[in-house]
């Protein structure tokens, strides 16, 4: 527990989890143009090599946002920006060497898709984004079976 949020029992990819909720009971926030964090990739950790691990970054995101989304003043920004991470993050998987850790990232990221889908089109109306999220869904069918 960290300031009042619980993380799930072993979690990665936890800094997602905790950015969403810190973002959401922020009352302001500025954009700099500094970096002020640099990540240092290690050999053999979860972030430097893709297995089916990496929709995990993906549950962490959807789930934080289903947890908050009534915190946030712009539910369509937040969704359309849960959508278009969900996009990069889908296509990533296609460096996944192994071929069944691949089906199982695409087979788990659609269903991580489709608990989010209905609070998407609660808030999202905008054609565009839907046409984005729509493009996700195809990526993970095709992944699954290449």
């Amino acid at each position: 527990m960290l300031d009042g949020l619980t993380f799930p029992e072993g979690m990665i990819y936890e800094d997602v989890f905790y950015n969403v909720q810190a973002f959401s009971k922020a009352s302001t926030t500025v954009k700099i143009s500094s970096v002020l964090v640099y990540y240092r990739k290690r050999a053999g950790s979860t972030t430097s090599i893709r297995t089916s691990t990496y929709s995990h970054l993906l549950l962490n995101l959807v789930n934080s946002v289903k947890d908050t989304i009534e915190l946030f003043d712009h539910k369509n920004i937040v969704t359309a920006e849960v959508a278009r991470f969900s996009l990069l993050t889908v296509l990533k998987g296609s460096k996944i060497k192994d071929r069944k850790d691949r089906h199982l990232f695409y087979r788990q990221c659609l269903k991580i898709n489709d608990s989010f889908k209905p609070l998407f089109l609660k808030y999202n109306d905008s054609m565009v984004e839907r046409l984005k999220f729509s493009f996700t869904y195809f990526c993970c069918f095709i992944g699954r079976v290449l």
